[in-house]
């Protein structure tokens, strides 16, 4: 997600209270990323910065008026976090603490990830009063007792991870735009999240979840799976991953096939912008042609905005206009998906997992969901996987579940295994 100052932020949609419910609500998103290019100008930690430093100044942030009633303070931070192959990256950031005195041992916290929010330089989800469709969710942990710290895509900078100087004395970053599938680094990005929330709020334990719907599910999972070799000096309880984008390697099989769905079609051009962004070389035009090619940037806009454009221009392609230029290319691309795949290899989950899809997802087929987690069962994981009849891609009603099986590892309790059944 584009970096944006987090002292001066800028609200492009009033600020109109809304009612939260209390218990978890799942935002109806679209896909899996934010693939934004990041402008050249942001700030960017040195080398020396440690993961999960703070960077700057935290500053006060009103921008959120329906939490009033839930929280005490809400704070805006940047901070240092790293790339898979630990070159320095910063990420924004929103702390919210909830009104609830600190339990004894310290705040738990609650790491929640986004999902997608569109492509377009202004599509940050802190920069709007309902966080884009996440509001619900931290509103949930909040009521809960949790510290909340919502996080975005990290800054990307240059190859070699440097600084460059502005002409005027200011170091600055050449920045790329971020591989918003890119697991690693959004792992990185929610486990780092957690150490600066705790350097915001004093009153914190070492107690985390980790939670996100569609790319904030994978990014979730991700962090889950990295929380061991990553997150020394944190403990984790446990991933909530709602209609996780957990492999998108089927995509290319439709692609060939000519059964991409119309949520797929639409989804396409950010899934391929996210692989363009990390992998050198990529050719969009391999992939997309025609009107879809042309239409590249309408895609790419807001969740939100021009959706009946977006959802018409891919209805009424042809099945041409996404299939791969040649079976090489198609290969690569599996090739690529698969890297953006989770359960990471070689890796055992560090805590247990709670994993839930809609029968309905027209966006993230089934099967694949299934076939990620009989993959994580294999590695010997722990995970209780909710399948919800009717319900379709990140609208999911899942009732209590979600809160009880939050409060049950919190409470130290033996968690549930659906992988005997699988």
């Amino acid at each position: 997600m584009t970096a944006h100052d987090v002292e001066t932020r800028r609200r492009r949609t009033p600020a109109t209270r809304i009612a939260v419910p209390a218990c978890l609500v799942l935002a109806a998103v679209l896909l899996v990323g934010c693939a934004t290019t990041t402008p050249a100008d942001v700030a960017t930690p040195s080398v020396s910065a440690q993961p999960g430093s703070v960077i700057g100044t935290p500053s006060r942030d009103n921008g959120y008026p329906a939490l009033d009633d839930v929280t005490r303070d809400i704070t805006a931070i940047r901070y240092a976090t790293t790339a898979r192959d630990g070159s320095p990256r910063s990420a924004n950031g929103v702390v919210f603490v909830p009104r609830d005195d600190p339990p004894r041992g310290g705040y738990r916290i609650a790491a929640v990830a986004h999902p997608n929010t569109g492509a377009s330089s202004d599509c940050a989800p802190t920069s709007y009063p309902g966080l884009l469709g996440s509001l619900g969710s931290v509103a949930y942990f909040l009521a809960a007792g949790y510290v909340v710290v919502f996080t975005e895509d990290p800054v990307t900078v240059d190859d070699a991870g440097t600084l460059t100087d502005a002409g005027d004395g200011t170091a600055t970053a050449t920045a790329r735009p971020h591989p918003f599938l890119e697991p690693y680094s959004g792992a990185h990005t929610m486990i780092d999240g957690v150490r600066a929330a705790r350097t915001v709020v004093a009153s914190t334990s070492a107690d985390w979840v980790a939670y996100g719907v569609s790319q904030g599910g994978q990014a979730s999972w991700a962090a889950n799976d990295l929380a061991d070799s990553y997150g020394g000096g944190l403990r984790l309880l446990g991933s909530l991953s709602i209609s996780p984008s957990a492999d998108l390697r089927g995509l290319v099989d439709k692609m060939q096939a000519g059964t991409l769905s119309v949520a797929q079609r639409v989804a396409l051009p950010v899934v391929l912008e996210g692989v363009s962004a990390a992998f050198p070389g990529f050719r969009i035009e391999d992939y997309l042609h025609g009107s879809m090619l042309a239409a590249r940037s309408v895609f790419l806009s807001c969740t939100g905005d021009q959706e009946s454009a977006k959802t018409g221009i891919a209805t009424a392609a042809p099945a041409s206009d996404f299939r791969p230029s040649s079976s090489a290319a198609a290969d690569r691309l599996r090739d690529q998906l698969g890297q953006f795949a989770v359960p990471l290899p070689s890796v055992r989950a560090t805590a247990p997992m709670f994993v839930a899809y809609g029968t309905d997802d027209t966006l993230i087929d089934p099967r694949w969901t299934v076939d990620a987690v009989r993959r994580a069962c294999r590695s010997g994981d722990t995970v209780d996987l909710r399948v919800v009849q009717g319900q379709p891609h990140g609208t999911l009603d899942l009732g209590p579940a979600p809160q009880d099986w939050v409060d049950d590892r919190a409470a130290g309790r033996r968690a549930p295994n659906s992988c005997a059944g699988l």
